[in-house]
């Protein structure tokens, strides 16, 4: 009820037990995610960093500009998974592929250009955020 009151979105129900058990709302993450969105809090071009969902965040940026990420798990993402993320969670600026394993593919790089948003894996990402 208190993530839901507070607008904390959460992945599963044991990252939300997680959270529950050690009483910390506000750190506790998503097991898939962690390692992403922790890089993602090691880079010094970021100013304000905000999570919104176990696998969504706005990130702030020195140069003054704000994009809101999306971390996408597929091995591969395809149009449709980047669609369906798009659908489920709302607009994003970036598809990040955090699966170090694979690489979007370019229907859902299309797909993400379509819709408004790049889709990337982390060397571009960082790269973006670099360059600000």
């Amino acid at each position: 009820m208190y993530a839901q009151e507070n607008q904390i979105g959460w992945g599963n129900a044991g990252s939300l037990s997680d959270a529950i058990d050690t009483g910390d709302f506000i750190s506790a993450e998503h097991k898939l995610y962690f390692f992403s969105y922790r890089l993602i809090r090691q880079m010094g071009s970021i100013t304000e960093l905000n999570r919104e969902y176990d696998r969504v965040f706005t990130m702030s940026l020195r140069n003054g500009k704000s994009y809101r990420v999306g971390m996408i798990m597929e091995y591969e993402p395809t149009a449709d998974s980047i669609r369906t993320f798009w659908d489920q969670f709302g607009p994003i600026d970036i598809a990040w592929n955090i699966n170090p394993n694979g690489s979007p593919t370019q229907q859902a790089i299309n797909a993400g250009l379509e819709l408004g948003c790049e889709v990337v894996k982390w060397e571009e990402l960082k790269q973006l955020m670099r360059s600000s």
